[in-house]
């Protein structure tokens, strides 16, 4: 009986590793980080991305775009399901204005175990399309999404 719950679990995870950004997923993205998305004449300062089918999910879409500040951005994060997020942050290093975008893998508590599964499985996959991310962050709460603490990691960061 143990065997087969073994197999059945590295089955329905390596089913799970497929899922990729679609291609107006991908087409925002290009947009996004070359400052050309704009939302009600602004530019976006972030795009939420979801799965399509969240039973059986087939590519990776996009969920939202905002150009609002970072409390936009966590409060257009739901509670209960499970995102990806991508953020311009800007803040001050030195004498100068800088930038970074971040990525945010989004499980928080209460979404279905399956939707936290499928969003840390996938990561990788996502991330590795999403080309000019400079820093990952993963929260399972709001609480744990700290604007000071991004600045902070990026302000130390290399790339």
């Amino acid at each position: 009986v143990e065997s087969r719950r073994v197999k059945f679990t590295e089955s329905y995870t390596s089913n799970m590793l497929q899922v990729k950004l679609d291609s107006p997923a991908l087409d925002a993205w290009t947009n996004f980080k070359l400052g050309k998305t704009k939302v009600d004449g602004a530019t976006a300062s972030y795009v939420i991305y979801k799965f399509d089918n969240p039973q059986e999910p087939g590519a990776v879409v996009v969920d939202k775009t905002g150009a609002g500040d970072f409390d936009a951005f966590l409060a257009d994060l739901p509670d209960d399901d499970s995102r990806y997020g991508v953020y311009n942050l800007k803040y001050k290093k030195g004498d100068g204005e800088r930038e970074k975008v971040c990525l945010l893998v989004w499980a928080p508590d209460a979404s279905k175990v399956k939707a936290r599964m499928l969003i840390a499985s996938n990561k990788d996959s996502v991330k590795g399309q999403l080309d000019g991310v400079a820093i990952e962050f993963q929260a399972a709460k709001k609480s744990e999404v700290v604007h000071s603490e991004w600045v902070e990691r990026a302000q130390t960061s290399l790339k």
